[in-house]
């Protein structure tokens, strides 16, 4: 018996699972490449995985700080995210102006001049996104906004699901994991899935609707109960037998 959660009623299966996985590693693979021609040193990003968690189960796996680039997406309320550690980001920039990028900065927001650099690395990287995804992502992604925390970004509905890929980012010697979250309405129809998650209120009814359209037996079941005892006040109440009447006999010789 498999367990039906009505709250998350999309899974991906075997097929569509290892059609991510490749769309994935090639787009690592053009990434990794486009880092190293920006931030001139051997760079190389590596798909981990690849997961629908709802977009609140996202959010509570990021840090409390970190470089969240939100993406737009023609026609979708919601928008992706490509997120990674702000101080690496930091170290990139560093190469890009021709530091070494030993130095360990600070976790800190972005400057204008840095958030421009940033931006230029992610419309990179969504470059390479289209090109790897194709067909499985047609619509136009343009880079909106930049947020730091979070808890606070608000790039989606908090029961919306999210095609999340986690990855690893080297870049010389310094190793950091990120991720793209991709908002699973702009995804999942090119892959032959059309529903997608539903709020509670919804669920309450997809239920009700599955417990009409059962049998009667099966909605309710007689059930057997033990039966009452009869109580104090029900059970007759003991009369005295009448005492029979004298014999006429015995009453005429009492009156002699």
């Amino acid at each position: 018996m498999e367990l039906y959660d009505f709250l998350r009623p999309v899974t991906l299966g075997r097929d569509q699972s290892r059609l991510l996985e490749l769309v994935y590693e090639t787009f690592a693979r053009q990434w990794g490449t486009q880092l190293t021609a920006k931030v001139r040193t051997v760079s190389r990003v590596t798909y981990l995985s690849s997961g629908l968690p709802s977009y609140d189960e996202y959010i509570a796996t990021l840090p409390e700080t970190s470089a969240m680039v939100l993406i737009g997406m023609e026609g979708i309320d919601a928008r992706a995210i490509l997120q990674f550690p702000t101080n690496a980001a930091l170290r990139w920039i560093g190469r890009m102006l021709g530091g070494s990028g030993r130095i360990e900065p600070r976790q800190r927001s972005f400057t204008q001049i840095e958030q421009a650099l940033v931006r230029r690395l992610a419309e990179d990287a969504l470059e390479d996104l289209r090109y790897s995804m194709g067909n499985l992502l047609p619509m136009a992604m343009t880079v909106e906004a930049f947020h730091y925390n979070p808890q606070f970004a608000q790039a989606a509905a908090t029961t919306d699901l999210m095609v999340v890929g986690s990855f690893d980012i080297e870049v010389g010697e310094h190793t950091t994991p990120a991720t793209l979250a991709l908002p699973a309405e702009a995804v999942l129809p090119q892959l032959g899935i059309v529903e997608t998650a539903q709020s509670a209120a919804d669920a309450r009814d997809r239920l009700g609707a599955h417990v009409v359209a059962a049998p009667s037996s099966c909605r309710s079941a007689s059930i057997p109960r033990p039966s009452a005892r009869p109580s104090s006040s029900a059970s007759p109440k003991a009369t005295s037998s009448p005492r029979p009447p004298a014999a006429p006999a015995a009453a005429a010789h009492r009156r002699r």
